[in-house]
């Protein structure tokens, strides 16, 4: 079958201004008429249809042409194009919540702008701080984890760094609203935990000393390209530590009255979601808990008695 470009262009949606400038880049040379009428052939449907289809996945015309001859690998492209549009993704996702907050704002009598910029400025300092910036504060033993974290999440369907960028945004963003309120506070502690859920469940046991290393020299000792404000840095510090010291509190409460197997197995729980298999990590913790002024004496004895259980 053959078709005149008014008869193309209703058959495939595509206007007919775009099939003359597809005609005069030569990304779709139709053959013509002796009176010059354009006709095109069941190859160049099927060209168009490639055409549109490359299109609608975010290509530019240079290259829809550079794939369509060949001069691009195809698998390859889409494969760039699709991690373009992941993070295309993220981003249009982190807009639509920044836009809901205004909204609401927007209803009170104090809305504030400042606020809403101070989303914009963190959202848009998340988005730069790229792997090659972390690897750059990293030893070689934790950059040989992280990598190894990527290959362990790449092969994962139920989490992913996408999924955990966006919980963590959104964590920041509800922390950057709620900056003033305590972070020892009932609120503080729930945060430290939704905080330590969403981290454990990206590094898990394995990767606890990287999630460390990330933590202390990629946020806290940084001095600047930090993703997040110092402020929201110093206030997610505080609420961690308010929730693991809450959860030890609840461990050693009435200490005396429980068995001790009941107590080295909570605790022996919490050192392995905090530390792993980091025996040094545990080590440290257990030198700053007895340093620790409001840590009750006999938690220290009974820490100090029963700590090689746990390494």
């Amino acid at each position: 079958m053959q078709w005149y470009t008014k008869e193309i262009s209703s058959l495939t949606g595509v206007s007919i201004k775009a099939l003359y400038h597809y005609d005069k880049i030569g990304l779709l040379v139709p053959i013509r008429t002796s009176n010059g009428y354009r006709i095109y052939s069941e190859k160049d449907l099927i060209k168009l249809q490639n055409i549109i289809a490359l299109k609608v996945f975010g290509f530019n015309l240079k290259q829809v042409k550079e794939i369509l001859s060949n001069n691009l690998d195809i698998s390859k492209s889409l494969n760039l194009q699709l991690k373009l549009l992941q993070k295309q993704q993220i981003h249009l996702q982190s807009m639509v919540e920044i836009l809901e907050v205004a909204i609401t704002k927007s209803k009170n009598e104090k809305f504030d702008f400042n606020e809403i910029f101070k989303l914009i400025k963190e959202h848009n300092m998340r988005e730069i701080h790229q792997d090659d910036s972390i690897k750059e504060i990293l030893d070689d033993l934790e950059i040989q984890q992280y990598e190894q974290l990527q290959k362990d999440l790449q092969s994962k369907k139920k989490i992913s760094a996408k999924m955990f960028t966006v919980k963590w945004k959104n964590i920041c963003d509800e922390i950057s609203l709620n900056i003033k309120t305590d972070p020892s506070s009932d609120y503080g502690i729930k945060m430290g935990e939704k905080i330590h859920a969403a981290v454990y469940n990206l590094y898990g046991r394995k990767y606890a000393r990287l999630k460390h290393a990330i933590w202390y020299k990629g946020f806290i000792s940084a001095k600047e390209n930090n993703p997040i404000s110092k402020e929201v840095i110093a206030w997610i510090e505080q609420a961690m530590q308010a929730y693991f010291s809450n959860r030890c509190r609840k461990i050693f409460m009435n200490l005396g009255e429980k068995e001790d197997t009941l107590i080295a197995e909570q605790f022996g729980q919490l050192l392995d979601e905090m530390y792993g298999c980091e025996d040094d990590l545990k080590l440290r913790f257990f030198e700053n808990l007895y340093k620790h002024s409001k840590v009750p004496e006999k938690t220290k004895r009974w820490v100090r008695k029963n700590y090689k259980t746990f390494i």
